[in-house]
């Protein structure tokens, strides 16, 4: 009974002298297995994984594709479709009458000069130009794109005595063609305008030596000083361009009264991509923000053999040779906008209304019992808002032109 007892102890005791002595090498087993599973990751890290990434960062944009491709181009395609769009909605708004802001001449109501050609008549403030003359003053007209008809330049010089100056690269006529008017073989460049070779189908190639900007043109005749009183263009094209020289890119238009001008919007007539598009968009802007506004708005045609459209721009006209006529003029700074016209009105009836209110609670509602101070105010706030309504309204001056007509109907 003595012998088992020490028997089984003399067992336990040799199993943990044995596992004692055995312990070192499992711990050698597992370090030497974890050293091999890192080897094993580093390894693996280095051999494909490395090299993916700077095959990836090696990538130019050209050479890129797959889903990420893709969705750049998709995104940025969409926000130069949405840009365009926008240019679109501007373009709209300028050939649609009552959209772009309109006002009435200085003088008198928009006229216009008789020509041989009646679907040619095109509207401005006349009366403007007499009263710069009866004043003493001597009117300057600049008119481009002539070819071989001076008729309204010279009904302008013999009707109002003005100083004109025709332009056209295209033609080539002595310096005094018709009594009052005298001929410059010069053309007008614009932004972005590539008029070395005219883009109507009619006309020849001009020389681009002969273009330049008004600013030039201004200097060679020694009007540098000199502020134009009617700016006519009608230059086959060069007129988005050349309004956005004046109106976006420097302070000419300050020295210009009126334009009028004759906006294509065919292709080879100045819209022949998406960036001369956008330039149209912006010049109409500009032009706005500048304190233009639209005297006389009128439709006409182009020739059959121009009429071909950017993808979009046949939603901005009205007809397959659309031909847009308008006549504009800068507001002075002294003068209020129409907007600012409606704006005086809106907030003089809220004035008034107000102090009704405050009337009624302190006097009741028996106007008689009122101060004698609100009669007099009430009838001097009828008066100018008669007034406001009376100047809103007759700018609206051309709402009875053919065009304005068609629309509607």
């Amino acid at each position: 009974f003595l012998l088992i007892p020490i028997s089984s102890f003399h067992k336990q005791m040799r199993r943990q002298h044995t596992a004692a002595k055995n312990r070192p090498i499992l711990q050698r087993i597992q370090k030497f297995s974890i050293t091999c599973i890192l080897l094993a990751t580093i390894s693996t890290y280095l051999l494909f994984v490395i090299p993916k990434c700077h095959e990836l960062t090696k990538l130019d944009q050209d050479s890129l594709s797959g889903p990420l491709a893709s969705f750049t181009s998709v995104d940025q395609g969409q926000k130069n479709r949405e840009n365009y769009d926008v240019a679109l909605l501007k373009l709209r708004c300028f050939t649609s009458p009552g959209c772009f802001p309109s006002v009435k001449c200085r003088h008198g109501q928009p006229q216009k000069i008789k020509r041989i050609k009646k679907s040619e008549e095109q509207s401005f403030c006349g009366d403007d130009l007499r009263v710069e003359v009866q004043g003493g003053g001597k009117c300057l007209v600049y008119s481009f794109g002539v070819f071989d008809s001076l008729e309204w330049e010279e009904n302008i010089a013999d009707m109002f005595g003005c100083e004109v100056h025709s332009f056209d690269p295209t033609v080539n006529l002595p310096p005094n063609p018709v009594p009052g008017v005298t001929f410059h073989r010069l053309g007008l460049q614009g932004v972005d305008t590539d008029m070395s070779a005219t883009h109507s189908e009619r006309y020849s190639p001009v020389d681009q030596s002969r273009l330049l900007p008004l600013e030039d043109i201004k200097i060679k005749l020694g009007h540098h000083n000199r502020s134009i009183d009617v700016l006519n263009l009608d230059c086959e094209g060069c007129e988005w361009g050349v309004i956005h020289q004046l109106a976006c890119k420097g302070s000419e238009t300050h020295m210009i009264k009126q334009i009028i001008t004759e906006f294509h919007f065919q292709k080879n007539l100045g819209m022949h991509n998406e960036k001369h598009v956008m330039i149209a968009a912006e010049a109409v802007s500009c032009l706005e923000k500048n304190r233009w506004a639209m005297t006389s708005i009128e439709s006409a045609g182009a020739s059959f053999s121009d009429s071909s459209y950017l993808k979009g721009v046949s939603s901005v006209v009205y007809s397959k040779s659309f031909l847009l006529l308008a006549s504009l003029r800068r507001i002075p700074e002294h003068e209020k906008l129409p907007y600012e016209l409606i704006e005086d009105e809106a907030n003089a009836a809220r004035n008034e209304e107000l102090k009704m209110f405050d009337y009624a609670r302190k006097y009741g509602m028996d106007r008689t019992r009122w101060p004698n101070d609100f009669a007099q105010l009430n009838q001097k706030r009828k008066d100018a808002v008669s007034n406001r309504r009376r100047v809103v309204k007759s700018r609206k001056h051309f709402d009875d032109n053919k065009y304005v007509e068609e629309k509607h109907t």
